[in-house]
């Protein structure tokens, strides 16, 4: 079912498990059909952010552009031409911004 934001929250930060199988949560990774499972915040916060960091860093405009549309995050196309650095920066600002409004 939908959950709360208070729900989730709860799911994020504690010793919760997503399941990407069945998209349900658990309390332990033993009751995942997935046989590796990570802890929520794993699975929806950190490893967004190091595809976001690999691919701005090392991919291509278009990759990096393909990347960043799958997780909701839409730049400007003189942004994805930036270097690195202003394109990492621009890209974990929408990132977190988008999460945020979505909550």
């Amino acid at each position: 079912g939908n959950l709360t934001l208070s729900q989730l929250a709860q799911r994020l930060w504690g010793d919760w498990y997503w399941d990407p199988a069945t998209h349900q949560f658990h309390e332990s990774p033993k009751d995942c059909t997935t046989r590796v499972t990570d802890r929520t915040f794993v699975s929806f916060i950190l490893e967004p952010m190091y595809k976001i960091y690999s691919a701005c860093l090392g991919e291509s405009e278009d990759e990096v552009n393909t990347l960043l549309r799958g997780l909701g995050v839409l730049l400007k196309r003189e942004q994805l031409r930036a270097s690195s650095r202003p394109l990492l920066r621009a890209a974990l600002s929408k990132f977190l911004e988008t999460a945020a409004g979505g909550w």
